[in-house]
Formats: C-alpha cells, structure tokens, sequence
C-alpha cells in the first residue's frame, strides 16, 4: 500500500506544485486545474470528501500533529520505486 492513513483513520492528500514533505502528496505539475476522483473499492464506508485550500507553509497545520516527515531523499526513493513498478508492470 502506497497511501497513509493517519493516526485518526482519515486518509488525507496534499495537491501542490511543491513538495510539503508530508505522505499523500499529489504533484500538480504546472497543470492549472485538474480534476479530483476517488474511487472506493469494496469499501466498509463511502466518506463524503472535503476539500480544504491552504499555504504550503501551512499544511502541517492541518494535519495531525504525528504526520511523518518525508524527507528529499525519501521522496526521491519512493519515486524511484514507484518508476520501477510502472515499468515493470505486466502489459497484457
């Protein structure tokens, strides 16, 4: 599983340009707007989706205070990885 799940059983994601060097983070690249869709399978629950704008600066104080740190070098390897698997996945 690629996702982290915070302390309180919330999934919660970051959508930003920059790096917040929290989990969950989407890179928007320098796409202006984009489209969110969420998908739940064989889910136990269906949660409504809220959506909340802040500073980058700012994320950490939105999160839960033993949000982990992602740090450069661990962001890089993750991409690495997450690279690797793309490659490596079966075409049928």
């Amino acid at each position: 599983m690629q996702a982290h799940v915070d302390s309180d059983g919330k999934f919660r994601f970051v959508v930003s340009k920059q790096d917040p060097g929290v989990p969950n983070w989407l890179d928007k690249a320098d796409h202006p707007w984009g489209i969110i869709q969420m998908r739940f399978n064989q889910g136990s629950d269906y949660p409504d989706p809220s959506i909340k704008r802040v500073k980058v600066a700012e994320v950490r104080d939105h999160l839960p205070t033993d949000t982990p740190e992602v740090t450069p070098a661990q962001r890089t390897e993750q991409l690495r990885r997450r690279r690797e698997g793309a490659q490596l996945r079966r075409i049928w």
